[in-house]
């Protein structure tokens, strides 16, 4: 129970330090204007024809294609490059406690904020869509299946998102939306775990971002290059489009069951990574 006391302590002081840093709201308005501007008329065309999208529509879409999933993917990784495991009173905190409370405390935040952010890209897809265009449906919207079918720009997106129609005729918009809220938490987990990790060993830091935007390279350089399917498995990324997985009654790429054990592999060697490392780590330096 004491542990636990300080790992919410931990928690709450870099959750605190991070909501006070400029650099957060400079990369959450950048990730919004951008995103805004690949579908800025969108509304104006939900105005103009008196329709409204699934509340639940839009984020899925943003999360698969590959503009805006880079938009995205590089804000988070701006977000955790800077994010405040080790403060200056890290040691005073040691004294009381020890170092595997401080791991449990920072990996405590990187879930936390990992949960804010994808909370903070529903709301950037409701402000392109306009709030007053939305609805809360079971079923897919008419514009949004015109936009599976014959592309995003019928609706006023200016860039061509992607969506796959097999996963409007077979699947329903809140399990879509679900499923992919988790992906993107644990793999939004996956690479705070690994720049973490990159913390320990300031020489191992340029590695770290050189691995996790390899994710995001590796996917473009399979689809546009090599084109074999097949080798999207080894991309942790571009696994977490649906577009690439078996979902419901489609079948193709590994499911999503499959997914989530990966990345749970992978997160249980990070932390025994980063338990390893925490316990030669010199707090004394920061």
């Amino acid at each position: 129970m004491g542990n636990w006391k300080y790992v919410r302590s931990i928690t709450a002081k870099n959750i605190k330090m991070i909501l006070f840093s400029p650099r957060f709201y400079i990369v959450l308005i950048s990730v919004f204007a951008c995103l805004y501007i690949f579908g800025d008329k969108l509304s104006e065309y939900l105005l103009t024809e008196n329709s409204k999208m699934g509340f639940f529509e839009l984020l899925p879409v943003l999360l698969n294609s590959r503009l805006t999933q880079l938009v995205i993917y590089l804000g988070w990784i701006l977000l955790v490059s800077e994010i405040p495991f080790f403060s200056s009173n890290q040691t005073n905190i040691l004294i009381r406690t020890n170092r595997k409370t401080v791991l449990e405390g920072c990996i405590t935040f990187i879930v936390l904020l990992a949960m804010i952010y994808v909370l903070f890209l529903q709301v950037c897809s409701v402000g392109i869509m306009g709030i007053r265009n939305c609805i809360i449906s079971a079923e897919w919207s008419e514009p949004f299946t015109m936009a599976a079918q014959y592309g995003a720009n019928v609706i006023g997106i200016r860039t061509n998102l992607l969506f796959d129609f097999g996963i409007v005729q077979n699947c329903m918009p809140v399990e879509v939306w679900g499923a992919q809220i988790v992906i993107e938490i644990v793999l939004f987990v996956v690479i705070g775990l690994i720049l973490f990790c990159g913390v320990f060993l300031r020489e191992h830091f340029f590695w770290a971002h050189l691995v996790v935007i390899g994710f995001w390279a590796w996917d473009f350089v399979i689809v546009e290059l090599i084109r074999k399917e097949e080798f999207l498995w080894l991309s942790l990324v571009s696994m977490a489009k649906f577009s690439n997985l078996s979902f419901g009654n489609v079948e193709r790429g590994p499911s999503f069951t499959y997914l989530l054990i990966v990345y749970m592999l992978v997160i249980v060697l990070l932390l025994m990574i980063g338990y390893k490392q925490i316990k030669i780590y010199d707090f004394s330096k920061e």
